[in-house]
């Protein structure tokens, strides 16, 4: 058929105008866990996402890239990153950044899906990674079936260089051999490759009794190990981060491994580097005189103040003696990053019922530790702190002094014992505890001058706002979602546009083989769902993994998962098009010509859940995906400019649910793509869709 005519009513305003907006945005690198060292979840330079615009008509998935593993670690976002090797070499993106459990690490284009800007793999046909399913000492199916990077990497955007640690081991050993390598690296964000003395294998040790026999009185060892191979003992699992001029990672255990026979228990780690030289400057035990204490805080990273020099987080359980024998088991620790030796614990909050968190795995350690602002704190508290661990309390600290630890008296028969006390600021517990085992990730939201929100979910709970003025936190909550969050709650962030147009995004782990959900809800009124992934089978990420968070920048929401990127924004408009058709016929040499007739085209039966992603490119030879909700659909496609000239046909792979379209080089312009799909041999369902090229 020949296209002669096309009457838009409209449509050619609201996608210039729609388009307009999508590049007003002044994009802000995301390079750090939850976007800020203080860990608040807060990217408050969202012009482009709002209240108004995020529904679930107008809001949606808008385009997907698949890597090779299991994305753990959180997305990061830089803006205007100049490449210097590859095929896009010399050219300007703004770039995604994501790291696999394959050992992979992708520069996505953040705009524009199928544009690998770059890819660096670690594993090099001497290692691979490391497997995790059933064996002598890889018993853990926590992660599985394999563990490569599980970190959230960290950009310093001063020298443009992101640093990550990825576990591998030589390739061909038995599962029985235990032989696992922790690799740190420092990779140049524009071309993806190792910097000079990249990698370094971690290793570290101090001094201290530890428990080199498994039966935890360390009586046989004048120095703690880090051991890299027993059991995979030692993970790393929170985030990286940067202080001055160290690059630091901390680490715990896989599945809380416990030593026995002549097996090392496991300790709670912090290393720095120097970030130059990847040079070791400095190392931290949480239990050189004890057990376990591992510090993982739901894969978050420390919280650091730069100003104070000072690194906040919380332990796993573990043995406890505080300044004694500096062993800080289920503890909330200021560290000073100023000694050469290395972190050093200059403050602490340990709860009075320490002994009872670490007999029963109630980790205080299991959440986040997040710094509030100035702002919200007293004259005499300016600066403080929320956390929170498997048991629901949550802890509002003073970071000037943290408040040490109040067990109370020893119980002497005749003798009533003094109770124990949190010398916290203050403590509430919103959770009413449906499962004792609770993975608190915190996000933050000012909207006032000197009021803010905080955000907190528990597993099994709805997610809650508490507002916080004043160096006080009203334990009544703001307002709370009407669903509760299964299977470790929901990670959330926050976007606005500075104190305005707040939103809450949160996702939604899903159980066993079912799909993430990625949420939006008002932040000044959780009660108001705005988007919801499952509103559409097309926008939904695929299966994830615990511990995520979203990240948003520049009206994109973006989210990794088991299989791919996924990608969020808001939709272009769907009006269709009045078609008037000149029908092309071909004829016998006797035939009659058949007359122009008007039509207007009719779908032989109606079928949902066509997209085309993205819908929008500006890459040379970016590649446009037509998808089907249904997985098993014949997809063909024909592409015609605005003066209906037909510039390509193309066919999906049969039964596939996709066909792709290079858009090659072609010229700037609104494109229409006539989709037909249906199952095989079955009736077929016909639809235009919009594709804008920008270039």
């Amino acid at each position: 058929m020949k296209w002669t005519h096309f009457l838009w009513a409209g449509f050619l305003a609201g996608v210039t105008a729609g388009t307009a907006a999508a590049q007003s945005g002044t994009p802000v690198t995301v390079g750090v866990y939850h976007s800020d060292n203080s860990r608040t979840g807060w990217y408050q330079n969202e012009t482009i996402l709002s209240p108004a615009n995020v529904n679930d008509s107008g809001f949606g998935q808008v385009f997907s890239d698949f890597v090779d593993g299991q994305i753990y670690g959180q997305p990061l976002y830089i803006s205007n990153l100049t490449l210097s090797a590859g095929a896009y070499s010399g050219q300007t993106h703004n770039a995604v950044i994501v790291a696999t459990q394959h050992d992979s690490v992708y520069a996505f284009d953040a705009d524009t899906a199928g544009v690998t800007l770059w890819q660096t793999s670690f594993l090099n046909g001497a290692v691979t990674t490391v497997p995790s399913p059933d064996s002598t000492y890889f018993t853990c199916q926590d992660i599985s079936p394999e563990v490569g990077i599980t970190d959230t990497p960290v950009l310093d955007p001063s020298t443009m260089t992101i640093y990550l640690v990825a576990d591998v081991r030589p390739v061909g050993l038995p599962i029985t051999d235990p032989t696992v390598y922790h690799c740190l690296h420092a990779l140049d964000a524009a071309s993806g490759a190792d910097l000079a003395g990249s990698p370094v294998t971690v290793s570290a040790s101090m001094p201290g009794d530890g428990d080199s026999d498994g039966d935890g009185d360390g009586d046989q060892a004048v120095s703690v190990t880090f051991d890299p191979v027993t059991q995979i003992s030692q993970f790393e699992r929170s985030g990286v981060f940067i202080l001055g001029d160290n690059v630091y990672t901390s680490w715990t255990s896989h599945c809380d491994v416990v030593g026995t026979s002549n097996d090392k228990q496991h300790h709670g780690w912090m290393m720095a580097f120097n970030k130059n030289t990847l040079a070791p400057a400095g190392v931290f035990c949480t239990t050189p005189n004890g057990i376990r204490g591992s510090i993982w805080n739901s894969g978050g990273a420390p919280a650091v103040d730069p100003a104070a020099n000072a690194i906040y987080c919380s332990t796993a359980d573990g043995t406890f003696d505080g300044p004694v024998s500096q062993d800080w088991g289920d503890s909330l620790l200021r560290l000073d990053a100023g000694n050469s030796a290395g972190p050093t614990v200059v403050d602490y909050f340990t709860p009075y019922n320490q002994a009872i968190l670490f007999n029963q795995d109630l980790d205080l350690g299991s959440g986040t530790v997040m710094l509030l602002p100035d702002a919200v704190g007293s004259v005499a508290k300016p600066h403080l702190l929320v956390t929170a661990g498997k048991l629901g309390i949550v802890f509002l600290a003073n970071r000037d002094n943290l408040g040490q630890y109040h067990p109370g008296t020893t119980p002497t028969p005749g003798v009533t014992p003094t109770p124990g006390v949190n010398a916290v600021v203050e403590s509430f517990a919103p959770a009413t505890v449906v499962s004792p085992y609770e993975y608190p990730i915190f996000s933050y939201y000012g909207n006032g001058p000197n009021s803010g929100l905080i955000f907190v979910n528990f597993q099994g709970e709805p997610i809650r706002s508490f507002a916080v003025s004043n160096a006080s936190i009203n334990p009544t909550p703001s307002s709370n979602t009407t669903e509760t969050f299964a299977n470790r709650g929901g990670g959330t962030a926050v976007s606005s546009n500075g104190m305005t147009h707040g939103i809450l995004w949160a996702l939604q782990e899903g159980a066993g083989t079912a799909n993430e959900v990625l949420k939006a809800y008002n932040a000044a009124d959780l009660s108001q769902e705005l988007y919801s992934s499952d509103s559409r089978a097309a926008d939904s990420p695929g299966q994830g993994v615990k511990f995520t968070v979203p990240v948003i920048a520049n009206g994109h929401v973006y989210v990794g998962t088991k299989s791919q990127l996924a990608v969020y924004g808001i939709l272009p408009p769907t009006a269709t098009p009045t078609i008037t058709l000149s029908p092309t016929v071909t004829l016998s040499p006797t035939a009659t010509p058949t007359p122009t007739v008007t039509l207007t085209p009719v779908e032989a039966f109606e079928r949902v859940g066509l997209i085309a992603q993205p819908n929008m490119v500006s890459a040379p030879n970016a590649q446009v995906a037509f998808k089907t909700a249904a997985t098993g659909d014949d997809v063909g496609v024909s592409i015609y400019t605005l003066a209906g000239e037909l510039v390509k046909k193309l066919q999906g792979p049969e039964a596939s649910g996709q066909c792709l379209w290079d858009t090659g080089k072609l010229a700037s312009g609104l494109y229409l793509a006539l989709v037909t799909y249906g199952p095989p041999g079955g009736p077929e369902a016909r639809k235009i869709l919009k594709v804008l090229i920008r270039r």
